[in-house]
């Protein structure tokens, strides 16, 4: 049985027969042996009651985490959830698990993901590398949710605009990505995965499944990469938001590139 780096004793009464999920591979991680052996009494009705917690950085802040790890908790958190999401052949299940549990961590990795189809959007067409960067400045709180919307808006269009298949995909990668910040709950986990599986279809569009199997197994190592990479909270800082110019300024930019480059086609 992979515990992925786990200690089995931890799994086996954390983890048990349930399945392996973000927030219980997380609070497994972050607890230890010694925990176990101090406060788990013989009798059944008296085992610790294990409560996880909705996110990666109050995982990794909790006195369980610190208390077995000391100053490697976070290291120790994310190298299980890493090696978790390289288990799986289709990087939009891990993706949809991660934005289920903690939406700034899914929305984080699914942003990683929608990155590597950037290469099929024409030059000159900035919009959907502008939601990509701006959704990253909304986790960092440099960005508010408008910002978010507004670009992935612009995103949603360039998509829309795109003149083949393989733009369309890439540009709507990008607009799921940054809708996953924005969607309701019960969405944004679905959003997440969309980033994935359009990601996977710009690389091998269209009838080439094959390729986009093989895409959609290698995106697991860039969501672990990004698991890895996610910013701390001592990283993040008070939302205080885009201003509207910085946007608009971007975003009008993108838009009469995509202007001059239809031109130069039709001339």
């Amino acid at each position: 049985m992979n515990t992925f780096g786990i200690d089995p004793r931890v799994w086996k009464e954390i983890v048990g027969r349930k399945k392996a999920m973000p927030a219980l591979m997380a609070l497994a991680a972050s607890a230890c042996p010694t925990v176990l052996n101090k406060g788990l009494p013989r009798k059944s009705e008296q085992r610790i009651a294990w409560t996880t917690y909705d996110s990666l950085h109050s995982t990794e802040q909790s006195d369980l985490a610190i208390e077995c790890h000391g100053d490697n908790a976070s290291i120790v958190i994310r190298n299980a959830l890493a090696e978790w999401t390289m288990s799986h052949k289709d990087a939009e299940v891990p993706l949809r698990a991660l934005a289920k549990w903690d939406r700034k961590l899914g929305v984080w990795c699914a942003c990683a993901v929608a990155e590597t189809a950037l290469k099929y959007v024409p030059a000159g067409e900035d919009r959907p590398r502008i939601a990509i960067w701006t959704t990253r400045q909304w986790i960092l709180g440099r960005a508010t949710i408008d910002n978010v919307r507004n670009a992935y808006s612009a995103s949603s269009a360039a998509a829309t605009a795109a003149y083949t298949a393989y733009a369309y995909t890439a540009a709507y990668a990008a607009y799921s990505a940054s809708s996953a910040a924005a969607a309701s709950a019960a969405y944004a986990n679905h959003a997440a995965a969309y980033a994935a599986a359009a990601s996977a279809a710009a690389a091998g569009w269209p009838g080439q499944t094959r390729i986009r199997n093989a895409e959609l197994a290698r995106l697991c190592e860039v969501i672990a990469q990004a698991i890895i990479n996610y910013p701390t909270d001592e990283m993040v800082e008070p939302s205080r938001g885009l201003s509207t110019g910085m946007i608009a300024a971007g975003v009008a930019g993108a838009l009469i590139a995509a202007s001059l480059m239809r031109a130069s086609r039709q001339s």
